[in-house]
């Protein structure tokens, strides 16, 4: 079987600083690219990450190895500088600490006018309000726990929303699987604190599965739910929604795998 060619770790590096400067749509369209054509791109962004490294410093110590005489001459003239720059330094230090009495009363003043127009701007700025999705990132931070949140999307998908969690793995498969299904209630639950208006969210959970040869992250459950469901949801549904999403859910999917081993 062919090896499948990868971005090295200092290509996936510069890739991510990237990744950072392009938009949603952009970072579609980056994907589809072939590995060449990525690392072309990435060589072009970041073309000095790439060039060969610096090798100065080697060669100032092999010169002071090679020169040792010279090397130590240098040295004592640096001394010798150093020497009359601390003499010159303590015949100022009276007037120094002079000047340093007569700005501590201007500094005084002036910390307790900063101060003052400090309190005066704080009660002029207002608080800018959060984004829907700074609100839902909010909630889902705070309610989920059975799963890692990994991606929020507005307006990718079908649904209004996408969010997408990463399964953790649990004493058993049995337990795993429970747990893509308590994840998913919590973030249909955090969806709800949210108050952010939708008129439906799919819910995708990702959980590395063998196919016989390697570990590969696939998608394990996916849920769609409509606006009444949501608007429905309480924090006592987190413990009888696990058992029901197949019943409440618009419509749902669950891996074979991992269905199996609900048995």
């Amino acid at each position: 079987m062919a090896k499948k060619e990868t971005l090295t770790f200092k290509e996936t590096m510069v890739e991510g600083d990237y990744l950072r400067t392009l938009t949603k749509e952009q970072k579609k369209e980056y994907k589809k690219k072939p590995v060449e054509e990525k690392r072309k791109i990435i060589h072009e962004f970041n073309p000095q990450k790439f060039e060969p490294s610096n090798n100065e410093d080697n060669r100032i110590i092999g010169w002071i190895k090679k020169h040792k005489i010279w090397s130590g001459i240098i040295i004592l003239i640096l001394i010798g500088g150093i020497g009359n720059i601390f003499t010159d330094s303590e015949s100022t230090e009276t007037e120094d600490a002079k000047k340093e009495t007569a700005t501590k009363q201007e500094k005084k003043e002036s910390k307790q006018d900063t101060k003052k127009e400090k309190d005066t701007n704080k009660k002029e700025v207002t608080k800018k309000p959060l984004t829907d999705e700074e609100k839902l990132n909010k909630e889902l931070k705070k309610e989920v726990h059975s799963a890692d949140v990994k991606n929020v999307d507005f307006g990718v998908g079908e649904s209004d929303v996408t969010i997408e969690l990463k399964g953790k793995e649990n004493l058993s498969e049995k337990m795993t699987s429970r747990g893509f299904r308590m994840g998913t209630s919590e973030a249909l639950y955090a969806l709800k604190k949210s108050k952010i208006d939708v008129n439906s969210a799919d819910i995708y959970v990702y959980y590395p599965l063998n196919d016989g040869m390697k570990d590969e992250e696939k998608m394990v459950m996916s849920s769609r739910w409509n606006k009444d469901t949501i608007d429905e949801m309480n924090k006592d549904a987190l413990t009888t929604l696990p058992d029901a999403i197949e019943t409440q859910a618009e419509s749902s999917f669950m891996h074979p795998v991992m269905r199996k081993s609900e048995k």
